[in-house]
């Protein structure tokens, strides 16, 4: 093969390779398979905010064992002034953990503060994560996995 073969080679190699190695990062990325997509403020039965949360497997076929979570809510300065956790022993592909917490009156975001799962051999600990305004949900794909 001559020179211009093996670079026209290379060149194809490359344009395949790149989206591929983005397409894997993207499936096994430590903190995107289990992630929040319900994030929402709704008004209790007593009239009070009630903050709704939903951490969802979002992997194709994985199983999470000892999936943990804690959210703080945040006040205007980003100082926690209450918080919400919740646990499942097991949280299969496309299942949620559903969270819900009366919220505190001064509270004007969240945090994810906490989040921990096992899959296989693998175990994540992960938090703290930057703080979000209320509805702000991790981008949800496919589609269908957010509520």
């Amino acid at each position: 093969m001559t020179k211009r073969g093996w670079a026209g080679l290379a060149a194809a190699v490359i344009v395949l390779a790149v989206p591929g190695i983005f397409f894997v990062k993207a499936a096994t990325d430590r903190d995107e398979n289990v992630a929040l997509t319900r994030n929402e403020v709704a008004k209790g039965p007593s009239g009070g905010r009630v903050w709704r949360g939903t951490m969802t497997n979002r992997s194709d076929d994985s199983l999470y064992r000892d999936v943990a979570v804690t959210v703080r809510f945040l006040d205007r300065n980003g100082r926690p002034v209450g918080e919400v956790s919740g646990r499942a022993d097991r949280l299969e592909a496309g299942k949620g953990l559903d969270l819900e917490a009366p919220l505190p009156a001064l509270a004007t975001g969240m945090q994810m503060h906490k989040l921990h799962w096992r899959t296989g051999d693998v175990s994540a600990d992960l938090g703290p994560y930057a703080a979000w305004p209320f509805g702000h949900v991790q981008e949800c794909f496919p589609r269908a996995a957010c509520r």
